[in-house]
């Protein structure tokens, strides 16, 4: 649900600047970025821009622990929380959470 409201925002974003041609950065932490693509295609059909043009580029994940590593991990697919590779607690998200139209 979260993934499809993401979109829903972003496809809004796109037809209210009236950007024909968008890029996007998407956080490695929302999965498959072709599936988001086509949600946000989907969002956008019927309307002025179903034409738009799309790029979308991954950020990497880079975490933050309180046993102190910080760097970046590799996420597989679209999750809500990271593991620390170095203690195996849960760690805090500095970059690769967030989805952005540039």
């Amino acid at each position: 649900m979260h993934e499809t409201a993401a979109a829903k925002k972003i496809a809004d974003e796109i037809v209210q600047k009236k950007a024909y041609h968008s890029k996007l950065r998407i956080g490695k932490m929302y999965g498959n970025k072709e599936r988001f693509l086509d949600l946000v295609k989907e969002f956008l059909s019927e309307t002025p821009l179903e034409n738009a043009t799309i790029d979308a580029e991954y950020t990497e994940v880079i975490i933050r622990c309180a046993c102190g590593f910080k760097g970046t991990v590799d996420v597989k697919e679209h999750v809500h929380f990271v593991r620390c590779p170095k203690c195996n607690k849960v760690a805090e998200i500095i970059e690769g959470n967030d989805i952005e139209l540039v």
